[in-house]
C-alpha cells in the first residue's frame, strides 16, 4: 500500500454489518499505520448517507473503501451500483475493494465484474 501513503488523504472506509469484523478490521488497519483516519460504516445506506454528505469535502473523501458483498438491506453490489452514479471526479480518488468471507461462486465472479468499470 506504499502508493496511499504518499496520497494527500489517507482515509479508509470499511462497509460491513458484522460489527466482530469491522472492529477487527479496524484494528488491523490502525496497526498498520497507513491510514489517517478510518471510517465505519455498519450498511450501504449508511457509506452512501457519509459520501453523499462529504461529496465536496475532498478531506473527507476515502482513498480506500473495504466492502463486505453479503449485508441485509443493501448488498455490496447494490452500493457499487449507487456509487457508481456518483461523480467520477470522487470515484477516480477512491479505490473499492471487496472484503468478504462469501464462498459463492457466483458472488465471486460478479464481484470481479462490478470492480472493473
Amino acid at each position: 500500500m506504499a502508493h496511499l501513503s504518499g496520497s494527500k488523504n489517507r482515509l479508509l472506509m470499511l462497509i460491513d454489518d458484522s460489527r466482530f469484523d469491522l472492529k477487527i478490521n479496524e484494528r488491523i488497519a490502525k496497526f498498520a499505520g497507513v491510514f489517517d483516519e478510518i471510517i465505519t460504516c455498519s450498511s450501504g445506506k449508511d457509506a452512501l448517507h457519509y459520501l453523499l454528505e462529504n461529496i465536496d469535502n475532498a478531506e473527507k473523501w476515502p482513498c480506500l473503501i473495504l466492502l463486505d458483498i453479503q449485508m441485509p438491506e443493501m448488498d455490496g453490489f447494490e452500493f457499487m451500483t449507487h456509487y457508481a452514479t456518483l461523480p467520477a471526479s470522487q470515484r477516480g480518488t477512491c479505490k473499492v475493494a471487496i472484503l468478504s468471507s462469501t464462498e459463492d461462486s457466483g458472488d465471486i465472479e460478479k464481484s470481479m465484474q462490478i470492480l472493473i468499470f
